[in-house]
């Protein structure tokens, strides 16, 4: 978190964020999908993945929330702001781009003859 507390401007901030969102999914995203799905029939692993979320979500609000007034739209409230967010960063969005941005292997730049 020390990126975002030396980042003053939103767009800086929010890249800050977003990274360090992205850091864990890469690092250990299985095992996050994991507990989130055992938390279906585990409450003591529903609770702890519950409890990361909020967590991180409050660091949003916080974060969103210390931005200038005309930063976000005028209908935009900081709850909302922080729900779109959530809903473009998370485990199941990354992994989707992470396919889509499969890098090239050595055969497919091979000239077809």
């Amino acid at each position: 978190m020390t990126e975002l507390e030396e980042r003053t401007d939103p767009a800086g901030q929010l890249a800050a964020i977003a990274g360090y969102d992205r850091r864990p999914f890469e690092r250990a995203g299985n095992l996050i999908e994991l507990v989130r799905e055992a938390g279906r029939t585990e409450p003591e692993l529903a609770d702890a993945y519950e409890r990361a979320r909020k967590l991180g979500d409050r660091t949003r609000v916080e974060v969103f929330s210390s931005w200038p007034d005309a930063t976000l739209r005028p209908e935009l409230d900081v709850a909302t702001a922080t729900d779109i967010y959530a809903a473009l960063c998370n485990i199941r969005r990354l992994h989707h781009l992470h396919r889509r941005a499969e890098p090239v292997t050595r055969a497919s730049r091979t000239p077809v003859e």
